[in-house]
């Protein structure tokens, strides 16, 4: 029997694939952020690619598909922001492509379980246990 399916991919990489089909707002609850979203969902998929082994994009070219449409526009202004993710057409082909990969995979393209973290603005986080602070006070600024 001829095994044709896809060679398998991390748990972390799904969850980047399934916050990356989601819509704009998902993703901002997804990361408790809107200004950081966009970077924060791209550098975790490319994160999370890294993980995987050295030949995986040449083995999935769905994905090389996605993460080439992705770098298409790294470091361009314009393209990693709130509006950017609500309103542009890259945005919404990010979106399709993820969710196609998801589907021919028969993975859920439902929204992933938030992240396990909790954000905390360094404003708010406790000086004491602020690493900047303690620097601050070893160094006497």
């Amino acid at each position: 029997m001829d095994d044709t399916r896809s060679p398998p991919i991390s748990a972390n990489l799904i969850w980047s694939l399934r916050a990356l089909a989601q819509d704009a707002e998902t993703q901002f609850r997804l990361y408790q952020c809107y200004d950081e979203a966009a970077d924060d969902l791209v550098l975790d998929f490319e994160s999370h690619l890294r993980s995987e082994p050295a030949n995986f994009l040449s083995e999935n070219p769905d994905i090389k598909c996605l993460d080439d449409l992705i770098t298409s526009k790294s470091g361009i202004v314009g393209y990693w922001n709130k509006d950017a993710m609500l309103h542009s057409k890259f945005w919404q082909n990010i979106r399709t492509n993820a969710k196609m990969i998801l589907l021919q995979r028969e993975f859920p393209v439902t929204a992933p379980e938030p992240l396990n973290f909790t954000f905390i603005n360094v404003d708010e986080a406790d000086r004491r246990w602020n690493l900047f602070a303690r620097l601050r006070a070893i160094i006497g600024l």
